[in-house]
């Protein structure tokens, strides 16, 4: 997973696509669109659902991260 996060922040159209396809075989292909089109453009706000908040526990995180990130 680490891999195919690495390669979807490259340039290269090839490197994109094995970065999708890494992440096609854990069933998460969308993996591309949450993360860089969601996270990136959100990052620090309170529309990203994989930044945690100001003093928040790690449980209270899951607890609302891993249902959001499901979209």
């Amino acid at each position: 997973m680490l891999v195919g996060h690495e390669l979807l922040h490259r340039r290269e159209k090839v490197h994109k696509i094995f970065g999708t396809l890494i992440f096609g075989k854990s069933l998460y292909a969308h993996y591309f669109i949450a993360h860089v089109r969601g996270h990136h453009k959100y990052l620090g706000t309170e529309r990203d659902s994989s930044t945690a908040r100001l003093n928040q526990s790690f449980y209270a995180f899951c607890v609302r991260a891993i249902p959001l990130g499901i979209y």
